[in-house]
Parts: structure tokens; C-alpha cells; sequence
């Protein structure tokens, strides 16, 4: 069964049908109300038919992977929002001695319950990119290339 409420472009579809839908219905049934409730009874059951089939998707292109040179490892560091700077450098540094290394530096947005609900998250999410990118130019100033990310 198709779920419109997944993709934005399904769910807008969804919408579009549903409004046609009702407006047909509403002059169905300004015109007399059986025809009004055949319409409804024709229109839930479209809608009905319409969700019941899987939906119909274009081909679907493979996310390029980047590059990577070989002997070069890929390393993930997730780091907390406090975390120390300068002990995940060294920490990372030491680990890494000799090796070749790209390195993503991932901080969570670590927000509290209301503020997950309500969305406020953009403070919380700003200090998260900036710690990020922090850490990600104190690696790549040692010699060991990182982005960052939140």
C-alpha cells in the first residue's frame, strides 16, 4: 500500500487529489445530495484504488561515492557538543600516525524535548557546526584532512 504522507512530492500529489476530490463532492451535492453521495462513494474509492497501488517511480541514479585513494582510510568522528577540542586532535593524531585519513567530523545537535517538538533547534544547531568545523580545521592543521558536519 502507498503511503502519500513519505515524500513531499507523493504528499502534495495527495493533497491535490484530495482537494479536487472535494470539490467535486460539494458540487455533486450542491446540485442534490445522492449525487452528492455517489460522488463521495466514487471519490473515496478512487482515492481508495490510488493508495492501494505501489507508486510508480522513475529510475533511480546511484549516489556517486566520492573517490578515495587507495591506502587511505575514511574515519568517522563523532564528537559531543562540549567535547575537548584539543583532546580529540591529539586523540585522532595518535591514532592516525602514518596512516592516510579523511576524516568527517559528525556533533549532534543534542536538543531537549520541547525543543525537538517546537523545532527551536537553529541555537543548538549552530553550536553543533561550530564545534564541528572547529575540530575539523585543528585536524586538517596537523596535517590530517577533515570536514565537518552537524
Amino acid at each position: 500500500m502507498r503511503n502519500p504522507l513519505r515524500r513531499e512530492e507523493e504528499m502534495f500529489r495527495f493533497l491535490i487529489v484530495v482537494i479536487v476530490g472535494a470539490l467535486v463532492i460539494v458540487g455533486a451535492a450542491y446540485i442534490e445530495t445522492w449525487v452528492g453521495v455517489a460522488a463521495a462513494v466514487l471519490v473515496l474509492g478512487g482515492i481508495g484504488v490510488w493508495l492501494s497501488r505501489p507508486p510508480v517511480e522513475g529510475p533511480q541514479e546511484p549516489a556517486p561515492a566520492a573517490p578515495t585513494p587507495a591506502g587511505t582510510h575514511r574515519v568517522l568522528l563523532l564528537a559531543a557538543p562540549d567535547a575537548d577540542v584539543a583532546e580529540l586532535r591529539d586523540g585522532m593524531r595518535t591514532r592516525l600516525d602514518g596512516h592516510d585519513a579523511e576524516v568527517l567530523v559528525v556533533v549532534p545537535a543534542l536538543a531537549s524535548a520541547v525543543e525537538a517538538i517546537t523545532g527551536a533547534v537553529d541555537d543548538r544547531r549552530g553550536a553543533a557546526e561550530r564545534t564541528a568545523d572547529a575540530l575539523a580545521a585543528q585536524l586538517t592543521a596537523v596535517g590530517i584532512p577533515a570536514r565537518g558536519a552537524a
